[in-house]
């Protein structure tokens, strides 16, 4: 990211906007949120991905306070940004203060539903947080590995 808060979209996330409904014909478009996770990223959502979360707000009763929260949260802190062709895009000052940068390099963090974007050292710090807290992901015995080998003999048989 540049002074002026211009950033280049990483190729493989542009394909995956042009998918979710965001191509304008050769610009793209997503929405930026900020991360109420308490994380120093902001978060970008597909038009299709936001679509559906908008929905499922809907869905709540009108006036209780997880819906008030929610439509605030993407009411008045969410941004519609465009890509360029070129695949930059100025990210929003309000975006940039979330992550604590004027300038300099970016992690774009690929998530189910969305992407995070992370000043890259507070990603990494981020990262190696995650990795001691989940210290039992790491052990042959967890269901998570027998899940991953099960998903990477289905790409292979495929």
């Amino acid at each position: 990211m540049d002074g002026k808060g211009r950033v280049s979209l990483p190729a493989a996330y542009r394909g995956i906007l042009a998918d979710g409904g965001g191509d304008l014909g050769g610009s793209y478009q997503f929405t930026l949120v900020y991360s109420d996770r308490g994380h120093a990223c902001v978060e970008g959502y597909t038009m299709e991905s936001i679509d559906k979360i908008y929905d499922q707000i809907e869905e709540l009763p009108e006036y209780s306070e997880e819906r008030e929260y929610l439509e605030n949260l993407l009411g008045s802190e969410a941004f519609e940004i465009t890509v360029e062709g070129s695949g930059r895009f100025v990210l929003p000052e309000e975006a940039r203060k979330q992550i604590g940068m004027t300038e300099g390099e970016l992690s774009f963090v690929g998530r189910l539903n969305r992407f995070q974007i992370w000043e890259k050292s507070a990603y990494q710090a981020h990262k190696a947080e995650l990795k001691a807290r989940n210290s039992d992901f790491a052990s042959p015995d967890h269901p998570l590995k027998s899940f991953a080998g099960r998903a990477k003999s289905k790409e292979g048989s495929e």
